[in-house]
């Protein structure tokens, strides 16, 4: 391809916004909505972060028959929808470099919820992080600097010993409850069953809880209400306190998948 491609951006949180401001120092890039409108014969089109299945009704008059369709954390029934439409679907959240830099303004908006929803300092305060992905690190290492004692729970015996290196606790899942009773924050990163009415019910009744993984989440928010339990749950925190960054790695992480498939130098 010697020409631009031209991207077809679908509004969604503000850091979409920031993406495609980002995008436009590279590529011809035109913002639209739900009902779609704009242009017509674009090659690409960009999805926001977490696009829920919506209505797609005449997409093809916008499209080329070949156009490649970008999203974050893209549905499986709608990958399903535009791959039976004949397009080609990347998830641009499948990249391991996105990945890493989201973590941080994961991290600290993560932080910024305990500090705004806990009466004490964080500094001494009994800190457990279940997972230790990108996210989970980030998180620990955060919390970690600014004096908490921080718990690794995961399933990993390498992980654990990772957590360790770093001068961290650490314990695996089956040991959650024994942590979390004695833990004043946790947070979950892990999409998965992890706490549930036994493991909430042995956590302090003064304990924070906070949900940042994705569905199916890791803790029983019906089991939290019952037993009074406090639980934010967080999903997208780059969005809410470092929209602009979160936009920017978002339009980086497109700007190479379109280098890579399509043979062009922005």
């Amino acid at each position: 391809m010697t020409n631009k491609p031209l991207i077809l951006a679908i509004k969604g949180d503000a850091r979409q916004s920031h993406a495609v401001r980002a995008l436009r120092g590279y590529f011809d890039t035109v913002e639209t909505q739900f009902p779609l409108s704009g242009t017509a014969a674009a090659d690409i089109l960009l999805l926001p972060m977490l696009t829920k299945n919506g209505s797609f009704d005449g997409i093809s008059k916008h499209l080329k028959p070949s156009a490649l369709v970008l999203g974050g954390r893209i549905p499986k029934e709608l990958k399903e929808r535009f791959l039976s439409m004949g397009y080609e679907v990347e998830d641009y959240y499948d990249s391991p470099s996105l990945k890493l830099k989201n973590a941080l303004p994961t991290a600290e908006g993560t932080l910024m919820l305990a500090m705004e929803n806990t009466p004490r300092v964080i500094s001494g305060s009994r800190v457990l992080v279940t997972g230790f992905g990108a996210c989970g690190r980030q998180i620990a290492r955060l919390f970690a600097l600014l004096g908490a004692k921080v718990c690794i729970a995961a399933r990993s015996p390498a992980a654990r010993a990772e957590a360790e290196a770093l001068g961290l606790l650490a314990v695996g899942l089956d040991n959650v409850i024994a942590v979390a009773a004695l833990s004043d924050i946790i947070v979950n990163t892990v999409p998965a069953p992890v706490f549930g009415r036994a493991e909430l019910a042995a956590s302090k009744d003064t304990a924070l809880f906070i949900e940042i993984a994705s569905y199916p989440y890791g803790i029983d928010e019906g089991a939290a209400l019952n037993l009074g339990r406090r639980l934010i749950k967080a999903p997208a925190l780059p969005a809410l306190y470092a929209p602009e960054t979160g936009g920017e790695y978002i339009a980086q992480a497109v700007r190479d998948i379109i280098v890579r498939r399509m043979g062009v130098t922005p």
